[in-house]
């Protein structure tokens, strides 16, 4: 077992003897009483699971020459089980108790789903190492991924994890969920797509022109030294004038709040790594390439398609998975200036003191950077591969 792995142990034992594993709480907003395995007094079968838990992982973790599949599939099966557990548990403790009590996850869960994490994806990366199929093998951390959380929202549609308040605030909160979600993604992908188009011009642009590089490298570096929050502030008083002068312009949408200044910003936020990824892909071209396709007649356009691009294109997709995953991170911020999205659920939820609401949105956005990371990454990896069969047979 490596440094990660028992890393990982370590905080499933932790969260196991926590003191707070479950809260139970009066209503959405009291704080509640915490309960540690010890004393979910309703639900006696949970301690014996906990502990059997615990021995299994270690039996499962010291064996040598097993199946990295086998070991893989009893690790995402022991997490829909322990879900189911937790959903179980939960329904138990809410007998008898009014309608306006809940059942929150404490710390304990937090770190047992933690560790749970770090050892799937050490076994993930195991398995992956040892696939010699390069198709399959770009995919298997999506593929995993992908079982895991289906298997979750199985259980989550049958009903089972519906005494859990975070899913009760998926329940109740779901068209508004929705929409948000979508305006979350919407922005997002405005920005970064906005953000591709000027950093192709000022990439190519540096590539093209040395002198060039250091404005559009100060350019970019300012915007991201720049904190998110004060850019965002800076930006309100004069999109308010522009839109108290010009009415036109408000309604077009351009105003001191809501989508526009957010669009801006994080717009701004993606020329950095988009910048730098354009410029290097196009400088890592050699010389020796571009004078070889100008001696045999190529005409500047067809070198751009058929030279340039294709081989500037897979550190440029780095730029552009990277910049991807940030925006959606950032587009959080957009819910201060009332730009809507996930971060419009997550400052509520603070707001009213609803810290599960606070959770729901803030697990969405770490499943969508997850999930778009992953697919980009799969991508990535087959292009890779890909001009390696084909240098290969060069």
């Amino acid at each position: 077992m490596g440094g990660i792995e028992r890393f990982g142990m370590f905080l499933i034992i932790s969260g196991f003897i926590s003191p707070s594993f479950l809260i139970l709480r009066p209503n959405r907003i009291i704080a509640g009483i915490p309960l540690n395995i010890f004393t979910i007094e309703k639900e006696p079968l949970f301690l014996l699971v906990a502990f059997i838990s615990i021995i299994f992982l270690f039996l499962i973790s010291s064996i040598k020459n097993k199946s990295l599949f086998i070991e893989l599939s009893c690790m995402v099966l022991g997490i829909w089980a322990f879900i189911l557990i937790i959903g179980k548990t939960s329904s138990n403790l809410l007998i008898g108790t009014s309608t306006s009590f809940r059942v929150s996850l404490g710390i304990g869960f937090w770190l047992v789903m933690g560790g749970f994490i770090i050892l799937l994806r050490q076994k993930t990366l195991k398995l992956q190492a040892n696939i010699k199929d390069l198709k399959l093998k770009s995919w298997i951390p999506s593929l995993i991924f992908t079982v895991s959380l289906s298997g979750i929202s199985l259980l989550f549609k049958l009903g089972w994890l519906d005494s859990i308040s975070i899913m009760g605030e998926l329940t109740s909160q779901r068209s508004r969920i929705w929409s948000e979600f979508i305006r979350h993604m919407q922005l997002t992908l405005h920005a970064v797509t906005t953000g591709i188009f000027l950093s192709f011009i000022l990439g190519y642009g540096a590539y093209k022109k040395k002198w060039i590089e250091r404005p559009v490298s100060l350019i970019a570096n300012f915007f991201q030294v720049v904190p998110t929050l004060s850019m965002l502030g800076l930006l309100m008083i004069p999109l308010s004038m522009l839109a108290i002068t010009y009415p036109f312009l408000k309604e077009l949408g351009i105003s001191g709040v809501g989508y526009f200044p957010a669009y801006i910003v994080l717009t701004s936020y993606t020329l950095l790594p988009l910048t730098s990824h354009f410029t290097a892909g196009f400088r890592n071209i050699s010389s020796s390439v571009l004078e070889g396709a100008r001696g045999m007649g190529m005409t500047n356009f067809q070198i751009f398609f058929q030279i340039e691009m294709p081989l500037a294109l897979p550190v440029i997709y780095t730029g552009i998975r990277t910049a991807l995953v940030q925006t959606v991170a950032n587009t959080i911020l957009a819910g201060l200036v009332g730009g809507g999205g996930l971060g419009a659920l997550l400052f509520l939820g603070l707001a009213q003191s609803a810290l599960d609401l606070v959770v729901v949105a803030s697990l969405l956005v770490v499943l969508v950077s997850i999930s778009l990371n992953l697919i980009m990454t799969g991508f990535e990896e087959m292009v890779k591969q890909r001009q390696l069969k084909e240098d290969h047979y060069d």
